[in-house]
């Protein structure tokens, strides 16, 4: 037996995405008074618990933490009648430990997030994002951490870097820097699969990029997951990503215009550099029809790019996992990217 409190929403301080004060005063919470009324049921009026607050709204539509915290107060004295005591918790979720360092665990949009802080964060809160596999060559990032980048990830795994997918990075991405004020332009991390993420975020949204860092990326779903040239395929993913694309069948997924080595003139016009550390024999995702490609097309476009192969260590998994010979090398190029474009 359930008891049901309506809440009236917060107010709005500016006009986006077709949300405004009006709307909210003449539109919602009409409709939320005559529900409550109809069916007798307390309002929570959590517009007046923000009333005046604005300076609370970074986005002007969405309060804060702080903002959330007053709509906390206001929701526990109407459920209890008591004044509520706020627990200071600068950031979301279960807390643990990550190689030395403070590691939060939580929720957006009901996908698996993580963020990963350094112990002291660098001027201007530069951060590194991974786009998939977040455990795999994890030396690199705890070298960043050391240096104050903060390091994120949010689980898209099943979506290849589809609109579904962009749209999801969009959120945490407006998350991230509306929230906890990390640097507008980030370090992409593509490893695998991941290079279809991070070009497609990084073509939607070149300004928001400092570098692309990439380990053996996918970058033309012809040849991964379909398997159609030299490489060896993944059936069950090829028939996952037309679904999750929406393509009415092969010969259209085949015809996909749009794959990381396509479009890149933005990036190129902006000089977004691009890092590829690749395995030669790698016969998942051949060098030829992914990174080579690539680097070819963003080159002549007159971006920055460089290729690091790695060749010193012992390879496995058909040559698509391989040890990286010289981890500072990405490392310095992340740093790098973020002195260069000023952030």
């Amino acid at each position: 037996h359930p008891k049901i409190y309506l809440c009236k929403p917060v107010p709005a301080y500016g006009n986006r995405w077709g949300i405004n004060d009006s709307i909210i005063v003449h539109g919602v919470i009409p409709v939320v008074k005559k529900i409550a009324k109809i069916d007798q049921l307390p309002i929570i009026d959590l517009y007046k618990a923000l009333t005046g607050k604005g300076d609370l709204f970074p986005d002007q539509i969405h309060p804060n933490a702080q903002g959330a915290g007053l709509m906390a107060k206001a929701i526990y004295h109407a459920i209890t009648g008591n004044k509520g005591q706020l627990v200071p918790a600068e950031y979301p979720g279960k807390h643990s430990v990550w190689h030395g360092f403070d590691r939060y665990d939580f929720q957006l949009d009901r996908r698996d997030c993580h963020m990963i802080l350094p112990q002291k964060s660098a001027k201007d809160h530069p951060w590194v994002w991974r786009a998939r596999f977040p455990e795999w060559h994890y030396q690199m990032d705890s070298i960043l951490l050391s240096k104050g980048l903060a390091v994120v990830y949010t689980n898209t795994d099943k979506e290849f870097g589809s609109t579904k997918a962009v749209k999801a990075w969009d959120n945490f991405y407006n998350y991230l820097t509306g929230f906890y004020e990390f640097n507008k332009k980030v370090a992409l991390e593509g490893v695998s699969r991941g290079g279809l993420f991070a070009y497609a975020f990084a073509k939607q949204y070149p300004e928001r990029v400092a570098c692309i860092y990439a380990e053996a990326p996918v970058c033309n779903i012809v040849s991964w997951p379909e398997g159609k040239g030299i490489g060896l395929g993944d059936s069950v993913s090829w028939h996952q990503l037309i679904v999750e694309y929406d393509f009415k069948n092969e010969q259209e997924a085949e015809n996909y215009a749009d794959n990381p080595f396509q479009n890149l003139a933005n990036l190129a016009k902006i000089k977004v550099p691009i890092f590829h550390s690749i395995g030669l024999n790698d016969s998942i995702v051949p060098p030829t029809e992914n990174t080579f490609k690539l680097v070819n097309n963003y080159v002549r476009l007159g971006g920055p790019a460089t290729i690091y192969p790695n060749t010193e260590s012992k390879q496995s998994l058909h040559g698509h996992h391989f040890e990286i010979d010289n981890v500072q090398a990405g490392v310095n190029f992340i740093l790098n990217s973020y002195g260069r474009n000023g952030d």
